[in-house]
């Protein structure tokens, strides 16, 4: 008589999010030792409405800005400036959103990886906003969260597919980060937030993770025909072929930006009104003539 054998499960390894409890205590340790140099007063609400301290305190502690970059040779801050915050409002939006956002891909693909996602992404979106918004003081880990974000997609593209969640998972799976993609980005587009450096960390992040997040595929004992174990057959030649193009593709793109940033070519007014629309776009509730004179 045949006899049936159960489905062997092979449970997916789940790392403890070490990389983000490391970091949202080093962002933490940052904002309180800024605020002790500033002898724990804030600024005038008028002038930063974060509940922070004045702007020359952020300079101080590494804010980025194209000028000191450029001139004082101060490459640095394209990596301090991810690091400091505008006040706690500031502060505690990006811990909570990198927490919500990151945990889970920390669990799925470690510490080391997501970490580098992390980094990558935020001194990407540091210099598109150097190149693309020299006059203004960016802070904040948003454009590395922003690459965190961008990764799922990678997993999506990469991991997901060659995962047994069938056609409809899969589509639920899409229309779940496409509509979180889509609320993302329309945040991105609201007056005095920094759209460059959330587009510029989200396309880092999805391209990074193209070749630091990219699984073997692995076949149920059902579809390998094996009665004890799944069959590890590797990466696939597309997904080789993604991940290598990613990997230049970000090595492209990295010296691009660099390359402008030292050069005399205005990237804002050479993006016309596509670049004019990312930094605002007029609605019934604001002007944009107003608040960019402010």
């Amino acid at each position: 008589p045949s006899v049936v054998m159960p489905s062997v499960v092979i449970p997916r390894r789940m790392h403890s999010p070490y990389f983000l409890n490391f970091i949202t205590f080093v962002l933490l340790v940052y904002f309180l030792a800024m605020m002790w140099g500033a002898n724990f007063e804030f600024a005038p609400f008028a002038e930063n409405p974060m509940i922070g301290p004045k702007i020359e305190i952020l300079m101080e502690y590494g804010a980025q800005t194209t000028q000191l970059i450029v001139e004082e040779e101060e490459t640095w801050r394209l990596f301090s400036s991810l690091f400091v915050h505008a006040g706690l409002v500031h502060l505690a939006f990006n811990i909570l959103g990198m927490r919500n956002i990151g945990i889970g891909l920390e669990e799925n693909f470690g510490s080391f990886r997501v970490a580098g996602i992390y980094f990558l992404s935020g001194i990407f979106s540091t210099l598109c906003s150097a190149v693309f918004l020299p006059e203004i003081i960016s802070v904040g880990a948003s454009g590395a969260i922003f690459g965190i974000f961008g990764a799922y997609w990678s997993d999506l593209f990469q991991n997901a597919a060659h995962r047994n969640h069938g056609c409809c998972g899969l589509t639920g799976l899409f229309c779940t980060l496409l509509i979180q993609t889509a609320i993302a980005l329309l945040f991105s587009l609201l007056p005095l937030v920094n759209a460059f450096a959330h587009i510029g960390g989200f396309l880092f992040g999805f391209l990074s993770g193209n070749f630091l997040i990219v699984q073997d595929r692995v076949r149920s004992p059902e579809e390998s025909r094996s009665l004890l174990h799944a069959t590890n057959e590797g990466k696939s030649v597309c997904q080789m072929f993604i991940a290598i193009s990613s990997f230049f593709a970000c090595i492209a793109l990295m010296a691009v930006m660099v390359s402008l940033l030292y050069s005399n070519i205005d990237a804002f007014a050479r993006c016309g009104k596509y670049c004019e629309y990312l930094v605002c776009i007029d609605t019934p509730l604001w002007n944009c003539d107003n608040i960019l004179k402010n």
